[in-house]
């Protein structure tokens, strides 16, 4: 049966037609030294595992006019071949790979079938932490499919072990016709218009709520706004993926010298850090701080069978402090305000306000809001200069492709006009990697802000008592 998407994923392919990348972009990073790659293989493999998973079969069905939003629905002409690809790696090195990968990042997914895809790339080698031979697998959703939480948990689905119970394949039968959904959505326009004016009001009364617990100290209201810089204006060239990794016993050696900061506070203050030092080797760092967004699941704060359920934290990154460790603190304490806001009810109900509204004027809000924001951009940037989400993925013992075990994975991040620089922070047994996507025009000097990094996070361990060359930290 074609069921309906929620407002929290649909509104992914109305903000792709405003000029967003709506993509979410896994890396996995298999041995294959015991098993065989082959194009046959994969599509085995694949075969028995989409089926008792629908999303791998169903594609969008819109109602006309977007009167309502669209309906996942089984695809007949469903070809599991169009979505997977494999290709030898005829290149040595990281550049030759992250040029793959960014082609494979800066393409769109199609919406006219199911929305995902997976290329497959074999025999990498001369790449720094991938051993030789090595195969590695982009798994790639349109992000109406779900958040990188949903994603994450799609490719277990893909990657699991050998015994696979396909008992519970789904049945693929069609059922939303134009017809039935436009119909539907004309039945359904009198309660969405009174489903509106009653979120409205109740969005008022939020509103006053907030506001009365911020003056009495209960929420702190975030910084909505920040300084332009040159991560924040129009994209004018390719996508550039660098990746860097850090050890996961040093990070919680450093998230030990500020009691309560977590392992996402010491990514944020490391990238502040190299964000303070490349802005100030180009004569551009602000007089006052840049700030992140930072995607926040609210699965454990809420009930929701939306494959999105995340609301976009504005983070203060403290790129005005000098010292690591209190650059540490400070931006401990700036997620930490933000965490506290979320859990208040009447906050957590404005940010989930989108399931009140109709897709029209879901739409139109959106259009509106993309004028005002452009209007606005050449002096201030809304939420944050550069987006960081971070998702653990486990130890990765139970993942495997065709008998190929996995030894790392990692995401990659899109980037957008006026968002081109973006921070995937994924761990994985005893690594944590972040991976770092930048428009080439933006950052042409991509490899000095990776040693940047590396040496934000030195000094934060040595600020933190943490001993040099122990526990992964550079000598």
């Amino acid at each position: 049966m074609a069921t309906q998407l929620r407002a929290a994923d649909a509104v992914h392919i109305y903000a792709e037609e405003l000029g967003a990348q709506s993509k979410i972009i896994d890396v996995y990073v298999f041995d294959t030294s015991g098993a065989r790659l082959t194009h046959a293989a994969v599509l085995e493999w694949l075969s028995a595992r989409i089926a008792i998973v629908p999303i791998f079969r169903q594609r969008l069905r819109r109602v006309p006019g977007d009167l309502d939003y669209p309906y996942w629905d089984f695809d007949p002409s469903f070809d599991l071949e169009a979505h997977v690809s494999l290709s030898r790696f005829t290149g040595v090195g990281w550049d030759m790979l992250s040029e793959l990968l960014g082609e494979i990042v800066d393409g769109p997914v199609s919406l006219n079938r199911p929305p995902w895809e997976l290329h497959v790339i074999t025999g990498v080698a001369g790449v720094d932490g991938i051993p030789d031979g090595a195969a590695v697998a982009v798994l790639k959703f349109h992000h109406c499919v779900g958040d990188a939480t949903a994603t994450v948990g799609l490719a277990r689905a893909l990657f699991a072990g050998e015994s696979v119970d396909d008992e519970g394949a789904a049945d693929a039968t069609a059922v939303a016709s134009r017809t039935r959904m436009l119909g539907s959505a004309v039945r359904r326009s009198p309660a969405n218009a009174v489903r509106l004016a009653s979120g409205l009001t109740q969005l008022r009364k939020d509103t006053r709520t907030i506001a009365e617990a911020a003056d009495r100290g209960e929420v702190v209201p975030p910084q909505r706004s920040w300084p332009v810089t040159r991560f924040n204006r129009m994209l004018t060239s390719g996508t550039a993926i660098e990746r860097v990794r850090f050890d996961i016993a040093a990070v919680d050696s450093i998230r030990a010298a500020v009691p309560g900061a977590t392992v996402n506070d010491v990514v944020l203050s490391v990238i502040g850090g190299a964000l303070r030092a490349y802005l100030s080797e180009t004569g551009e760092l602000p007089d006052v701080s840049l700030g992140a967004r930072v995607p926040r699941s609210v699965r454990s704060l809420q009930s929701s069978d939306a494959g999105n359920q995340f609301v976009v934290l504005s983070v203060n990154l403290h790129t005005d402090v000098a010292d690591p460790l209190q650059r540490l603190h400070e931006v401990y304490l700036s997620t930490r305000a933000e965490k506290r806001r979320l859990e208040h009810p009447a906050v957590l109900r404005t940010e989930s306000v989108l399931g009140e509204v109709p897709a029209p004027y879901l739409k139109a809000a959106m259009k509106a809001d993309a004028r005002d924001v452009a209007a606005r951009a050449a002096v201030e940037i809304a939420g944050g200069n550069t987006l960081v989400s971070n998702v653990a993925r486990g130890d990765g013992d139970d993942l495997y492709f065709c008998g190929a075990t996995a030894l790392d994975a990692f995401g990659v991040l899109p980037v957008a006009d006026r968002a081109a620089l973006s921070h995937f922070i994924a761990s994985m047994a005893h690594q944590l990697t972040v991976a770092v996507t930048v428009d080439r025009d933006a950052m042409p000097e991509l490899d000095e802000y990776m040693r940047l990094l590396r040496h934000s996070f030195a000094q934060l361990a040595r600020g933190s008592g943490v001993v040099r060359g122990v526990g992964g930290v550079p000598a």
